[in-house]
């Protein structure tokens, strides 16, 4: 907690006690303002406004806000006798939730004589207006006592059902707390909005903090990761997940700026500047406008920090991958391509738009990059320049290599505008359509026109066939054209700097970021998905098998090894099989063919499988799909989740366990597939430019020819922990199918998501789910409504339940619970037990020996769990580890901390570490 300015000085026996109680993260405690009351639930509709937040001193101040929050449910845990009774009157009158299309509603049951009403029915009274109901048994579900509305962890609920979370996470979210535990995950609901619930009052607010001492935030998930590495020295990840738009990208900048603020680093060398500084570059160059998020990522991330002995960041690094290098030139229809663009466009200052020749703007391009026409939307672009140019200040980029950058930039708007011709020419190679427009692009890349000209055009056979896609039309230039700008731009995002190099890291913590599931029909857009969004959903699949692979199947396989038996015959623990669908592998992987089989693959190797297939089409390629995944003649398509589109091309794939249906258009999809030399061209163009700058900033680069690329930043000279995790994602492309299939583009993007699988299972993992609270707040290709301060509009916080449901469904949040509260979920090997909590049996300690050899640690820890006299339920003894119910290791370590505090402030330490 922050300590008021003027405060009375502290004896000295109080500041001890201050610094240990901060040392050992006890929680201080906080009286309640008289307005914290749980409210009255109501009726929640479809999109219906919410309850308001904390009213008074309280809303004005976040800190406040989460300290009342938190007391207020520590304090609902021990009741005054009207509550006791209010509660029992509650269960005595029976509520409970009417699930129906448009949400839920809170009813009362109506008691009926016996055999008055037919078998599976129900008779209920809506609590908003009194109507009786008769309704299925299954269509209702026990609704919670008032007291519950607002509580911290999703998995305290006394009845664990969907409407009970919803209503849950509704009133929270009401009332400003955007934040619920989930277990040991984290639910975020987007508040799309820019309040001050991230300052840095805040971040002090949970500085030192354990989970069980602090409110939800997503603060509280950086410090939990982070004293989690310090005390097992072992890595950990944070994982973010959920839909476009939903706040991953915004949490994950919250994140990394908590552990860099409060860890500090080494000397000093990467700071929270720095960290906004590279930010903004990744904004700029891997940002834009979609019809799910006028801002979203297009690109996939991990944020790298090495730690060392002393807790503090010894060096950092950001990997990315999976780049839309594609929108730079194709693109649906109103969206934009890289931020970056117009940013340039609008905010070059005199000197420099007339050496980028941008003085007369194009009037049309081919790539559809053209200035924004807005005077606020070029005054905010060209603000935006001005702090991407400070922050390449800030992390060291010179003058000269911005100009480079700037250069390339600008020559990749010019060939936009140069356009290609329909026809060849008499040697079948096609050519610039302006070609004034073209020379300004040789310019400002310092090559001549005809070596431009043939590295663009000289793979171009005559009669070549280009796929149409509503990305764009073939007219809108040749696709080796686009293949060279689109490197170009490329190389232009590769260029960063190492932001700090350590040898002397202890461990890392990773924060994963990736674009979220894309579904153009949320935002009410009548079109197919694209290959990109297809890539990115299969991205966020496999992150979410990577979260059922943790929370059910490894917890399953340690009961079972650990003879603990529990009957969780409620719990849906199957994958989604639409990965299955995308990127299974036949046996014959490692053999390249013409030949097709009957083996089932997914998507992407049939992809390559028929680029190179004489006659391969998509119409093929799907046919196949479909006979590998999709219904059967006569069986129930509800089974399958690989279904057919209404016209040619189209396919419906069920994401999120069958929860999120997207429509994807296939059309032009095996040109991903296909090789195309001219790609290649674009690094050698830049190495040989004329103009130093250019030549010097990409000389010894390869290019990079994957259909979403990646790169590695702060890996030259970087720490050991950074060395290894780049030898380990470049052993996924030297090894095994990678060094087969290293020229197939569209298999690279499956061998750039196994490694970055493989680099976090290796550690701790936290999951944070991102929930988007409405379709309409992203929909259409706007803007969405910010508003700055605590107080948003009603219409702001209004929940769209049932999208809010079918995130729910899909993320299988509430089948983790459930075997979270059944189970036993933590659990340490009795070695370890031991040495941690023998302090609080000193007894075993006097009777044995300071220095005594266990020779049976089970039977150590059943005499240390014996005299702590604890209930027999609430834990397990296995084979090799003890394990516990989800409230039993933290109240043993709150016994362990008082026990610690109580010898050391008795003890003449203190006085040495504290004198008077």
């Amino acid at each position: 907690m922050i300590p008021d300015r003027f405060e009375a000085p502290l004896s000295p026996t109080e500041e001890a006690q201050r610094r240990l109680m901060r040392i050992f993260g006890a929680p201080l405690t906080v009286s309640v303002p008289a307005s914290v009351q749980a409210p009255v639930p109501a009726a929640p509709q479809n999109q219906s406004p919410l309850p308001g937040p904390i009213q008074g001193s309280v809303e004005e101040d976040p800190v406040a806000l989460l300290q009342a929050s938190h007391a207020a449910a520590q304090q609902s845990q021990v009741k005054t006798e009207e509550q006791i009774a209010a509660e029992q009157a509650w269960y005595g009158s029976e509520k409970v939730w009417l699930v129906h299309k448009d949400g839920f509603s809170l009813a009362t049951v109506v008691k009926t004589e016996a055999g008055s009403l037919p078998e599976g029915k129900v008779k209920i009274k809506l609590e908003h207006d009194g109507t009786l109901l008769e309704v299925d048994e299954d269509d209702i579900e026990k609704a919670n006592p008032p007291s519950y509305n607002r509580s911290e962890d999703l998995a305290s609920l006394l009845y664990l059902n969907e409407s009970s979370v919803m209503n849950c996470l509704r009133q929270r979210y009401g009332g400003n707390l955007n934040h619920t535990y989930a277990g040991p995950n984290m639910v975020v609901i987007n508040p799309l909005s820019t309040p001050s619930m991230y300052s840095e009052k805040v971040m002090h607010m949970f500085k030192g903090c354990r989970r069980e001492d602090s409110a939800p935030h997503v603060y509280s998930v950086a410090q939990s990761a982070y004293r989690n590495l310090l005390t097992t020295r072992q890595d950990q990840s944070i994982v973010l997940l959920g839909k476009s738009g939903s706040g991953k990208t915004t949490n994950c900048q919250h994140l990394v700026q908590y552990l860099v603020s409060i860890a500090g680093s080494t000397g000093k060398i990467f700071s929270a500047e720095k960290w906004q500084a590279v930010y903004t570059i990744l904004e700029a160059f891997g940002n834009s406008s979609t019809s799910m998020n006028t801002n979203a990522s297009r690109f996939s991330h991990v944020v790298s920090l090495d730690f060392d002995q002393a807790g503090q960041v010894a060096s950092a690094s950001i990997q990315t991958m999976l780049l839309e290098k594609l929108r730079v030139s194709k693109r649906p229809e109103a969206e934009s391509t890289f931020n970056v663009f117009y940013y340039m466009m609008a905010g070059a200052d005199s000197s420099l738009r007339t050496e980028l020749h941008f003085n007369h703007l194009a009037q049309n391009s081919a790539f559809g990059i053209l200035p924004q026409s807005k005077p606020e939307d070029k005054q905010r672009a060209s603000q935006q320049f001005t702090k991407l140019q400070a922050a390449m200040k800030v992390l060291g980029i010179s003058g000269e290599e911005q100009k480079a950058l700037w250069l390339i930039l600008g020559a990749v708007y010019h060939l936009g505008a140069a356009g290609a011709t329909k026809d060849g020419d008499e040697a079948g190679r096609r050519q610039f359509a302006r070609h004034e427009w073209a020379q300004k692009a040789a310019y400002l890349l310092g090559c001549t026109l005809e070596e431009l000209s043939s590295s663009i055009f000289k793979h171009q056979a005559k009669g070549m066939q280009h796929s149409t896609s509503f990305r764009g039309k073939a007219d809108d230039g040749g696709q080796g054209d686009n293949s060279v700008c689109e490197d170009q731009f490329i190389e232009a995002h590769l260029y960063r700097g190492a932001l700090k190099s350590s040898q002397h890291s202890l461990c890392s913590l990773l924060i994963v970021d990736t674009p979220g599931f894309q579904n153009p029909r949320i935002a009410q857009q009548q079109r197919g998905a694209t290959f990109e969004e297809l890539c990115h959903n299969y991205t966020q699949e496999r992150l979410q098998t990577l979260f059922h692979e943790r929370t059910f199947v490894q917890e399953m396989e340690r009961y079972k090894e650990e003879n603990i038996e529990l009957a969780l015959d409620d719990i849906e623990s199957s994958t989604s099989l639409s990965v299955a669908a995308i990127d299974q592998a036949s046996t014959q992987a490692l053999v390249r063919t013409l030949a097709r089989t009957d083996e089932a693959r997914g998507l992407l190797w049939l992809m390559e499988e028929e680029a190179v297939q004489p006659g391969g089409t998509e119409e093929t390629m799907l046919e196949r799909l479909f006979s590998y995944y999709g219904s059967a003649q006569g069986e129930n398509k509800g089974a399958s989740l690989l279904l057919r589109g209404e016209k040619p091309h189209l396919f419906l794939l069920g994401h999120s366990h069958g929860t999120d249906w997207v429509e994807y258009n296939a059309q032009g999809w095996l040109s991903h597939a296909k090789h195309n030399p001219a790609a290649q061209n674009a690094a050698a163009l830049l190495q040989d430019s004329q103009k130093k700058n250019i030549s010097g900033l990409f000389m010894g680069r390869a290019s990079g020819a994957t259909v979403l690329s990646g790169s590695i930043a702060g890996l030259e000279g970087s720490s050991q922990l950074a060395l290894r995790r780049a030898t380990s994602m470049r052993k996924t492309f030297t090894t095994g199918v990678a060094a087969v299939k290293k020229k197939s583009l569209c298999i690279q993007v499956k061998l750039q998501v196994d490694a970055l699988i493989d680099m976090v299972r290796r550690s701790r993992v936290h999951f944070v789910h991102c929930l988007l609270p409405r379709a309409e707040a992203v929909g259409g290709g706007g803007e969405p409504r910010v508003t700055h301060g605590e107080s948003p509009d009603s219409d702001l916080m209004t929940l769209d339940v049932g999208l809010l449901r079918a995130q729910l469904r899909g993320s299988k949040l509430l089948d983790a619970l459930r075997i979270y509260r059944q189970g036993y979920p933590d659990h340490m090997v009795f070695s370890e037990f031991r040495r941690r909590f023998d302090v609080l049996a000193p007894h075993l300690t006097k009777k044995h020996g300071r220095h005594y050899i266990v020779t049976d640690e089970k039977r150590a820890v059943e005499e240390l769990l014996e005299s702590l006299d604890l209930e027999k339920s609430s834990h397990h003894m296995g084979l090799s580890r003890v394990s516990a119910v989800a409230s039993h290791t933290p109240f043993i370590r709150h016994k362990r901390t008082k026990h610690s505090l109580t010898l050391l402030l008795s003890s003449d330490l203190l006085y040495t570490l504290y004198p008077l």
